[in-house]
């Protein structure tokens, strides 16, 4: 499903097995996290962020700790809820502390954008979940296999996502954890007859 290389010989792939991590270039396989592996990204410093049974792991590739809690609701400030289909991930390009994680249940719509500024130890809901959000659908029901998360280069407060249509969320100035989404492609949707 995914795929990241470290240090230029390391390799770390999502699997429906799990995550695998393989140190000498992909002769031998090591399965370091069961499950159904959806996402991996590599951070500059050779740590990787997983996508693990919707719940998201941080760390060293033999060192990785759970950021997720086991129920739909957040633990204070410092845990995401576990996602009941996928949980989408990204990390800034410009500053490795800052990650975003995308929530989606097994109907295919947002449970909720999460938001990280010190590299998951804390989490601040970036955007809410449809019945909270004056019926800002981002997936439409199709997050399932319509879904991408991506950090702009040169703002770490501004992620697209790409479900049903392309939205742009964005932090405002009136603190940690408040954005503002926008749809930017209005009615005009992204439509694969093969759900691509």
């Amino acid at each position: 499903r995914d795929i990241v290389v470290l240090n230029g010989k390391d390799i770390v792939a999502a699997t429906n097995s799990g995550l695998m991590y393989s140190t000498d270039k992909g002769e031998t396989w090591t399965n370091i996290l069961e499950g159904t592996a959806m996402e991996v990204r590599a951070t500059t410093d050779g740590n990787i962020v997983a996508s693990v049974d919707g719940q998201i792991y941080i760390g060293e590739p033999t060192n990785l700790v759970c950021h997720s809690t086991s129920g739909s609701n957040m633990s204070g400030d410092t845990l995401i809820p576990t996602a009941a289909g996928i949980l989408d991930i990204a990390i800034a390009p410009s500053n490795d502390n800052v990650i975003y994680a995308a929530c989606i249940n097994a109907s295919g719509a947002h449970t909720g954008f999460y938001a990280s500024y010190d590299k998951g130890a804390h989490w601040v809901m970036a955007f809410p979940t449809v019945t909270n959000n004056q019926g800002n659908n981002v997936y439409n029901g199709y997050g399932m296999y319509n879904h991408g998360l991506v950090v702009d280069p040169t703002n770490e407060g501004r992620i697209f996502v790409l479900g049903y249509n392309l939205w742009k969320l964005e932090r405002t100035e009136s603190g940690v954890g408040y954005y503002i989404a926008e749809n930017l492609t209005g009615n005009t949707v992204f439509y694969s007859p093969y759900y691509i």
